[in-house]
């Protein structure tokens, strides 16, 4: 058979190959600011095997002997795979549109823990906490507001979902909200506010201080520019706001430092950056005085609006 024979008989089977070659080897593995280490490679899991299709990704962990399967509905790919302490792992699945399903999966049982639809998902240095933004449909007909919620890595789902003083049934979401500040910090159903309640992201991403005890991100309302500063105390939530005026900053938010350098007053640098016809850069130096106790916003259902939410991939 000459070569040219050979090859026309053998590429069929060459692209089958390809295809299913492309099909493997889908974790990326190439996002450590996902695990909250932004400076560190994270060791590729090679006892995990992901096989990605049209409708999702199937993720297969080798147990020593045996193998856990866990069909992870609309992912397009793993981005990353964080070890956790306590033998867990926690899974980012992309699924398009910058949205994220999260996974917190036993490594020694591969049972899922728990998982939910988030947006722009910051892991905290010490791996204690998951800062995200709640899933938000896209184009709804109704008001939808951001809320930025903080999830306890070393629960479980039921840990993520049960409030001190909150009715469980009245449990929305996942974690406890950071800002809007609600009563007891509890989840609340973001799609169907009142218009004057609507909060919106404005960019870029949450920062964490080294410690793991506050958070920095920013937000927009009808009043203008908020820098938020959330300090994390055990059970306890603080959130603080600096009002940010168009003249102090530009674009968004793109690096931030949060310390204490003298007699435990916090000092927080912030960098605004705007690309584009009027590129921009401007830094903002804040102190505990330059900023404020956030008000506590009450959320209600607005009649008729009771199920503009529609069903989030992979729920």
């Amino acid at each position: 058979m000459t070569t040219r024979k050979l090859s026309l008989v053998a590429r069929p089977w060459i692209l089958v190959i390809l295809g299913a070659m492309s099909a493997f080897g889908q974790i990326a593995q190439d996002h450590p600011e996902l695990c909250g280490n932004p400076n560190q490679q994270i060791p590729y899991p090679y006892n995990l095997t992901a096989v990605s299709t049209d409708t999702g990704t199937a993720l297969s962990i080798n147990l020593n002997g045996s193998t856990a399967k866990l069909d992870m509905a609309v992912v397009q790919k793993i981005e990353e795979v964080c070890p956790l302490t306590g033998g867990r792992l926690l899974v980012f699945g992309q699924f398009g549109g910058g949205g994220y399903i999260v996974y917190l999966i036993s490594a020694t049982t591969g049972v899922a823990l728990d998982s939910f639809v988030v947006s722009t998902p910051a892991v905290s240095p010490d791996q204690h906490w998951l800062a995200m933004r709640d899933w938000i449909i896209p184009q709804s007909e109704t008001p939808v507001t951001e809320q930025y919620l903080l999830y306890d890595l070393t629960k479980d789902a039921a840990g993520n979902r049960s409030l001190p003083g909150v009715d469980p049934r009245n449990m929305y979401r996942y974690g406890r909200t950071m800002y809007p500040v609600t009563p007891n910090h509890a989840p609340f159903e973001n799609h169907g506010v009142r218009r004057d309640q609507v909060h919106s992201f404005p960019g870029g991403a949450f920062f964490w201080a080294a410690d793991s005890k506050s958070v920095l991100f920013t937000d927009r309302t009808d009043a203008g520019l908020a820098v938020v500063l959330v300090k994390i105390d055990g059970s306890d939530l603080t959130t603080l706001l600096h009002p940010a005026s168009a003249e102090s900053v530009c674009g968004m938010l793109s690096d931030a430092s949060i310390t204490i350098p003298r007699d435990d007053l916090l000092e927080v640098r912030a960098t605004f950056h705007a690309e584009g016809s009027a590129p921009c850069t401007e830094s903002l130096t804040l102190h505990q005085k330059d900023f404020k106790p956030a008000n506590v916003e009450k959320y209600e259902r607005v009649e008729g609006n009771q199920a503009v939410r529609k069903k989030s991939p992979g729920a």
